[in-house]
């Protein structure tokens, strides 16, 4: 049961259309628990589902509207723009919500996707420091051109806009993690040897997922 194993959120940022909402349904299928309020429909941009926690997406946005910024602003961030009070609040909501979704995973595997995270690493990491919950950094990439075509066709953004965003994700992500290790994931990795790439990863990081023939179907 899962109070007989460790528990773990993974933290999984990254590029927007950079290839997470596969690999989060893939570590779905591979056993992982994504939270109890998973409603971000599918559409013509992702045919499947987005794979994000509704909850978490809820507070993500929030607190870039405390910050005075947005999923797609290019400029930096200004973490004083947050009050104490606020940053305290939300840091609650975080945790409030990861230690409910770790306990209800029979693996005691959480995923929490959202490319936002790599603005808002402080904050999580912050709502997790006094928890007896382990935390994995983890970082999704793709092909810079690839991502300038999916959000030219989706957002309209130019190819000047989409590189400050890349930049700005992977930097962020860097920084915001300090001594902590991120894990990197290239989406190319998806099309070759599926089993033997999750079984290193699983192996790698102590995921504790399902990987065996039934699953890899």
């Amino acid at each position: 049961e899962s109070k007989d194993k460790v528990k773990k959120v993974l933290l999984l940022m990254g590029q927007h259309r950079s290839g997470s909402s596969v690999f989060t349904g893939m570590l779905e299928i591979f056993g992982a628990y994504l939270g109890r309020n998973i409603e971000m429909s599918p559409n013509k941009w992702n045919e499947k589902w987005y794979f994000e926690n509704r909850d978490l997406y809820v507070i993500n946005e929030k607190l870039l509207t405390l910050l005075r910024s947005s999923w797609d602003d290019c400029s930096e961030v200004n973490y004083d723009a947050i009050s104490k009070e606020q940053r305290e609040e939300q840091v609650k909501r975080i945790k409030s919500t990861i230690i409910q979704d770790v306990n209800n995973s029979e693996t005691g595997l959480f995923v929490a996707k959202d490319p936002r995270i790599s603005m808002l690493l402080p904050f999580y990491l912050e709502a997790l420091k006094d928890t007896n919950i382990e935390v994995e950094l983890m970082f999704t990439t793709r092909s810079d051109r690839e991502i300038i075509d999916s959000l030219e066709r989706r957002n309209k953004f130019n190819r000047s806009k989409t590189l400050k965003l890349i930049d700005k994700h992977e930097r962020y992500a860097k920084e915001n993690a300090k001594d902590m290790n991120i894990t990197y994931h290239n989406f190319e990795n998806l099309f070759y040897d599926t089993k033997k790439y999750f079984s290193q990863l699983n192996s790698m990081m102590n995921l504790n997922l399902n990987i065996n023939e039934k699953t890899i179907k």
